[in-house]
């Protein structure tokens, strides 16, 4: 059988908040910790916008739980919360502390723009 696309190939598209520099070929997941699911639902919705694959989370257990299966590329937590992510992860991870004024703003994707392409933890 001879199957062929009816429609554009769309891997000529940016995807995942990514530029012309980035890696190829994924879309980023970045896990947002954050217990206020209101400020957790507007995080997730301005990076999802974006087309960064997201996954919410309320807890820093469910986080460290959670992150062993799916391995963000990054988390994003609030700064109060940081030491007990990195202590908690098995494996290194990206981990950015925002604050909680930042984490609904654009600021919040350049900052996780950096932690993905610096590959260090912030």
């Amino acid at each position: 059988m001879d199957e062929r696309r009816q429609l554009a190939d769309r891997r000529k598209h940016g995807r995942g908040g990514r530029r012309p520099g980035d890696r190829s070929g994924f879309s980023p997941l970045v896990m947002v910790l954050d217990a206020d699911h209101r400020r957790r639902d507007l995080t997730e919705a301005i990076l999802a916008k974006l087309q960064f694959a997201v996954a919410p989370v309320d807890s820093v257990a469910k986080a460290i739980s959670v992150a062993a299966a799916l391995r963000p590329s990054v988390i994003v937590c609030a700064p109060e919360d940081l030491n007990s992510i990195r202590e908690g992860l098995r494996a290194p991870a990206l981990v950015v502390a925002v604050a909680a004024e930042v984490a609904v703003t654009d600021a919040l994707v350049e900052v996780v723009r950096a932690a993905i392409r610096s590959d260090t933890s912030v």
